[in-house]
């Protein structure tokens, strides 16, 4: 089974589109946007925004919930799997806004569905993107709530068919 079953994320970009973006910090803006273009995307935000759209979590996720309430039955949103994410709420790079908005829309489709899944959302008090390269005790904190998650998903054994 080549599914995903769990989803791990950390101080992640969600939105890809310009309107979308959290524009608190114009600086992060301009930032986000460069790399989004040059490094990610390696395309124009103004050449190809539907690329840009269908490359955003966000977006994906808001048009399952829309495809649901048009009346759509498969939308793919059962296969969304679990989903921790993980935001440091000092990071500088990616916005925390856009993660709890993100974690927002999650949550709606999940009721938009009726699915029992759990999704969390672990803010982490002083955490700057990247906060986890370095063995410190919030990165050891962090790894720790990751193996939490993975285990109160996938139980005690955590076999090959599973990793």
């Amino acid at each position: 089974d080549t599914s995903v079953q769990l989803c791990i994320d950390i101080y992640g970009v969600h939105d890809f589109v310009k309107e979308d973006r959290d524009k608190s910090d114009k600086n992060r803006a301009k930032m986000m946007q460069f790399l989004c273009e040059n490094i990610v995307m390696q395309v124009s935000l103004k050449n190809d925004e539907n690329l840009f759209r269908d490359a955003s979590p966000t977006s994906v996720v808001k048009r399952m919930i829309q495809a649901r309430v048009d009346g759509e039955e498969d939308t793919g949103a059962q296969n969304i799997p679990p989903t921790l994410l993980i935001h440091g709420d000092k990071d500088s790079l990616a916005s925390l806004v856009e993660t709890r908005d993100y974690y927002a829309v999650l949550q709606k489709l999940r009721k938009t569905v009726k699915s029992s899944t759990k999704d969390v959302l672990a803010e982490v008090p002083g955490g700057h993107h990247g906060f986890g390269y370095i063995k410190t005790p919030r990165s050891i904190a962090t790894a720790g709530a990751i193996a939490s998650f993975m285990h109160h998903h996938f139980g005690s054994v955590m076999t090959e068919s599973r990793l």
